[in-house]
């Protein structure tokens, strides 16, 4: 969730507020990323929508996304 909200924060932040924003929506994705889950858990899966959501919208990294 903590992921999402910076995510959110992103569209309008500016300047330098907003390579801090996508920094912290980063670190709390990956951080996210790491917990134990089983493979088809549906926070699991939901995780990496928005964590892909975030590298195709805010990164602009249409690669990662995929």
């Amino acid at each position: 969730m903590a992921g999402d909200y910076y995510r959110y924060m992103c569209e309008i932040a500016a300047g330098e507020k907003l390579s801090q924003v996508k920094d912290e929506a980063k670190r709390h994705y990956e951080e996210a990323s790491l917990i134990e889950m089983p493979s088809c858990s549906p926070v699991k899966l939901g995780l990496a929508l928005n964590f892909s959501v975030f590298y195709y919208e805010v990164l602009n990294d249409r690669y990662q996304a995929c």
